[in-house]
């Protein structure tokens, strides 16, 4: 039961190749018990360890890696003689694809969001939304999170609602093809500290 929990919490420390020995500290358990956990988890998910050895040959065969957007990232060691260079550069291809590859995913987001409240005053008296209505804002962004700003009422926080799922999902799912679905939590307030998910 432990194990499972370990490894479902935490997977991309395992996929940015943290050690059983890194494991053990982290979660104080012993080594034998992380290393354990690790081959569960690679065992369970069985693409998960080919995609990274296959990245890795890539990097290696190319001299860099490419997000999910096209973005190169050169990686000067990956062929070095000194194991610990080359190990670095190996995490770091694997790193780039990823967390590139969901940067790529999110300003692609943003763009589409932007593009998509262009037409929020279109059918505006539909649904019970008011034609004087302002328009959402995009405020702030953290990470993988958008704070939009808007009047507060149920109809224009469900129009807002279905908008961003368009942009962050739909239109995410078919730029990049994606063969998985996004899915999207949004959570709603009068104060960033007081939201909640809708």
């Amino acid at each position: 039961m432990f194990k499972h929990r370990v490894m479902l919490n935490n997977p991309p420390a395992l996929l940015y190749g943290m050690s059983a020995n890194q494991v053990a500290k982290k979660l104080s358990i012993s080594k034998s018990a992380a290393q354990q956990s690790m081959n569960d988890f690679f065992r369970r998910f069985r693409r998960v360890k080919s995609w990274m050895e296959e990245t890795k040959q890539m990097a290696r065969r190319n001299g860099y890696v490419l997000t999910i957007a096209g973005r190169r990232r050169y990686l000067n060691d990956i062929r070095s003689e000194d194991n610990g260079k080359r190990s670095q550069a190996e995490r770091q291809a694997i790193n780039t694809v990823i967390q590139g590859s969901a940067a790529d995913l999110m300003k692609t987001a943003m763009i589409q969001l932007s593009e998509n409240l262009q037409s929020w005053h279109e059918g505006a008296a539909i649904g019970g939304q008011s034609a004087m209505s302002i328009r959402p804002q995009m405020v702030l962004q953290i990470h993988d999170e958008v704070l939009l700003e808007l009047s507060f009422n149920e109809g224009d926080i469900k129009k807002l609602q279905a908008i961003a799922v368009k942009s962050c999902c739909r239109d995410c799912e078919e730029l990049f093809n994606l063969k998985v679905p996004l899915h999207l939590k949004c959570s709603c307030g009068l104060s960033f500290g007081s939201m909640k998910e809708i």
